[in-house]
């Protein structure tokens, strides 16, 4: 799945990876560095300094998290584009943490990374996350309304729901809202 990911922009470039002794069927992994982090950490250092996060980085990231995903489930860019053998990639863990921001001296905006795709999948014949029993997988305060149940659509959902904590300072659910919720699927 990392090689497909590594022809966008937007999505986390892995560079090599390296095995780790003494167990070499495990691996870490090396990345792209991201000098500025994660959104969720640039939230929060705008939100101490009480400074309001710029209306112009919301929409930038709601354009590069959309490339990303458009990426993801149609394959735009490569070969298979068009030709119906893309199969979707559903990321299933969308949320500020997994989205990273590098530098770019070309712009005023930072050059936007979703990353973490450790838990993603293909999408099934229906659109929904099929390759697993148990979808239960993922940040559960981001996840879409539909969760378990993981598709294209959800993860567009929870950019959405990234979006709004940018742009209105709130997630999704209320903790305790979401507690009582949870108990009752």
């Amino acid at each position: 799945m990392l090689k497909l990911t590594a022809r966008c922009r937007h999505v986390m470039h892995m560079l090599g990876w390296q095995p780790q002794q003494p167990h070499p069927a495990a691996a870490s992994m090396v990345l792209e560095h991201c000098d500025i982090g994660d959104l969720r950490d640039l939230k929060k250092s705008h939100e101490n300094f009480s400074v309001e996060f710029p209306e112009g980085l919301t929409w930038h990231v709601l354009k590069s998290v959309s490339l990303a995903l458009a990426f993801l489930a149609t394959g735009h860019g490569t070969e298979n584009y068009g030709h119906g053998s893309w199969v979707s990639i559903v990321h299933r863990d969308i949320k500020p943490a997994n989205i990273l921001l590098k530098r770019d001296s070309t712009s005023p905006f930072p050059q936007v990374k979703l990353t973490d795709l450790g838990i993603a999948g293909l999408s099934g014949r229906h659109g929904y996350q099929e390759d697993v029993h148990d979808s239960r997988v993922g940040t559960p305060f981001w996840q879409a309304p539909e969760f378990p149940k993981s598709s294209t659509s959800a993860d567009l959902w929870a950019l959405g729901a990234v979006v709004d904590f940018l742009a209105l300072k709130v997630t999704p659910y209320d903790a305790a809202e979401y507690m009582r919720a949870v108990g009752t699927r």
